[in-house]
């Protein structure tokens, strides 16, 4: 067990959510290569809504559940009181993906291109407006007034990048063979699909509005080279500027992607400093506009992949994005998982009080640093209801051979194995 506290504190992942990890590439891969594979060049209209109906779908449908807990003023802690750019870490299946999507419908303005000119709709007659009704956020007047439907989002979710199998520099290189370069177009395409009908505003020019069809056709430019990866999300947030005249916010989900193939992946293959240096061009594109508010979302902290030793970790200033682990904040944490009370709300909607004794024992484990609370992995909480406890063994922990034959390949980096095996092998004896 104190081997799994270890693992915990390593990856910023909970002991009930290590399954997760073991299952996610597998499953990533099944949904990245099915996206590959189809046939969905977007259709357009001139009277396309800007706001993602497929998100707007699943936020609806959390929020019209059962399993449905408050988690909205998170928005008035991030908006308020955290930095502009500001990165927080949590485990899987703690519901990062969830305040993501949450966010993107409360912030993101409700509009449409009609006769080459945008359009805003009244935001109190949209169906957010209603699905925010009766939330903690929705009592907070002022603040809700000020923020509701008043920005232009960009939503980048950047999943499946941890897929990648090869990422090497080529001399010859068309970024059209490694998979990285593949996922990469999947990741902007699916960013720029959520505005399609900008194509038809009247205030881009023909290169522009070219450049625009092509993201939006192929994930990439025609001429292809590195720096149009880096500067996607930059590209569209000046073309959301300048059409609909609104402040941008860019949301990032899965901010370390990267990492998990640069852990566990085949080094014969893959190149740190090639993956690398995406992310810190891509990070310096977005950092290079101070003003501008960018939430990051991920499991794990990102600093070592932009190629910087762990001594020189806590002397970094070059790219300030604030990095908050949920758990080192008790003010944070609340928003990410479910407390003990959350848990027993859900499960008494669910006509299930009496099964929350077995829940705690088997999924309670993420503390909070300085506090008294714990959380539960949403994820795993969900999965028992659904399936009534049929089974218990699909919350046993593996064991300690198990975990260390899963990241056998990160012990083969000197760097991370200097730090990692005396600790494991240290806790092992005791």
């Amino acid at each position: 067990m104190k081997l799994n506290i270890l693992f915990s504190c390593i990856f910023g992942i909970g002991p009930a959510s290590f399954l997760a990890r073991a299952d996610w590439v597998d499953e990533q891969k099944k949904h990245a290569e099915t996206n590959l594979d189809a046939n969905n060049k977007p259709s357009w209209s001139q009277a396309e809504y800007h706001t993602p109906n497929d998100l707007f779908l699943e936020f609806s449908e959390i929020r019209n559940s059962r399993a449905f807990i408050d988690k909205t003023f998170f928005l008035h802690e991030w908006l308020t009181h955290r930095p502009k750019h500001w990165y927080v870490t949590a485990p899987p299946g703690f519901g990062k993906t969830a305040l993501a999507k949450m966010a993107v419908q409360f912030l993101n303005a409700s509009a449409e291109i009609v006769d080459g000119v945008e359009k805003f709709h009244d935001r109190h007659k949209t169906a957010v407006y209603e699905l925010f009704q009766g939330t903690n956020i929705f009592e907070m007047k002022e603040f809700f007034d000020q923020h509701f439907q008043n920005y232009a989002v960009i939503y980048v979710d950047l999943a499946p990048l941890s897929n990648t199998t090869e990422a090497m520099y080529l001399k010859q290189d068309d970024f059209n063979t490694q998979d990285f370069h593949i996922y990469f177009r999947l990741v902007i395409k699916k960013m720029m699909s959520y505005y399609p009908s900008l194509l038809f505003h009247q205030s881009l020019t023909d290169i522009e509005r070219e450049r625009f069809r092509e993201y939006l056709e192929n994930g990439m430019e025609t001429a292809v080279r590195p720096t149009l990866f880096w500067n996607c999300v930059s590209f569209l947030k000046e073309m959301l500027k300048k059409t609909l005249k609104k402040e941008v916010i860019v949301i990032i989900d899965s901010y370390d992607a990267l990492c998990k193939p640069s852990m566990v992946g085949d080094l014969s293959k893959l190149q740190r400093p090639y993956i690398g240096s995406y992310i810190i061009n891509f990070s310096k594109l977005l950092l290079q506009d101070r003003l501008a508010t960018v939430l990051y979302l991920g499991t794990i902290d990102t600093r070592e992949l932009m190629l910087l030793k762990p001594s020189d970790v806590g002397m970094q200033t070059a790219l300030s994005i604030t990095h908050t682990p949920f758990s080192t904040d008790e003010r944070l944490a609340k928003y990410f998982g479910l407390s003990k009370q959350e848990v027993d709300d859900i499960l008494s909607k669910h006509s299930m009080e009496e099964h929350l004794g077995v829940v705690n024992d088997l999924l309670n484990g993420h503390a909070v640093t300085g506090s008294s609370l714990t959380l539960f992995n949403t994820k795993y909480v969900l999965s028992y209801i659904e399936h009534r406890n049929a089974s218990t063994i699909a919350f046993t922990m593996p064991s300690t051979t198990e975990i260390l034959h899963h990241y056998r390949k990160i012990f083969s980096v000197e760097l991370i194995s200097n730090v990692v095996t005396p600790c494991v092998y240290k806790i092992k004896l005791r």
